[in-house]
């Protein structure tokens, strides 16, 4: 991590990871594929080399940890469980959590990947400009919000027509 505390304990935070991946049954490449962090960055994290918080921040995320164990790690202390709400039947959660045959590790890395792309999702939403509340109607129910992006959408257009903006060939695109 840039401009991180000499005193970090790197070489026990990839104990950690190592122990953690190995007792969940996930093999660097699954690891690498629940946090979307290269295996290479994996790799490295697990040899005790520093690595981005971003990446500490991921790993946490699939190995089942609170947020900020990364840290506590580097500091000397001990990673903690994160607590996960109890999934609503029929969510993505309770499917993952109710399929046969997954080992633990295959169903955090599955979580993770839920996680991580939700994530993605409220960043690609609020560069867009919509609100917290916006976001978090998309998550409750997303059938709304695909309506309310629609509605957006055409009052706009409609708002760029009244001020003679068009987007016809020849006549005044607009940047993409």
């Amino acid at each position: 991590m840039a401009g991180t505390p000499r005193h970090w304990d790197w070489a026990r935070l990839a104990d950690h990871v190592v122990s953690r991946r190995a007792a969940l049954g996930m093999s660097r490449d699954a690891l690498a594929d629940a946090t979307g962090v290269s295996a290479r960055s994996i790799g490295k994290m697990e040899r005790g080399e520093s690595v981005s918080r971003d990446t500490v921040a991921k790993v946490e995320i699939a190995l089942g940890w609170e947020q900020g164990s990364g840290r506590r790690l580097l500091e000397g202390g001990e990673p903690s469980e994160a607590a996960r709400p109890a999934p609503a039947a029929g969510s993505a959660y309770r499917v993952i959590l109710d399929a046969p045959g997954l080992t633990e590790g295959e169903r955090l890395a599955a979580i993770a990947a839920i996680e991580e792309e939700r994530r993605r999702t409220r960043e690609r939403y609020a560069r867009a400009g919509y609100t917290e509340e916006q976001q978090r109607l998309f998550e409750a129910a997303p059938e709304a919000f695909r309506i309310l992006v629609e509605r957006e959408r055409a009052r706009r257009a409609a708002e760029d027509e009244a001020n003679g903006a068009s987007a016809l060939p020849g006549s005044g695109d607009r940047p993409a």
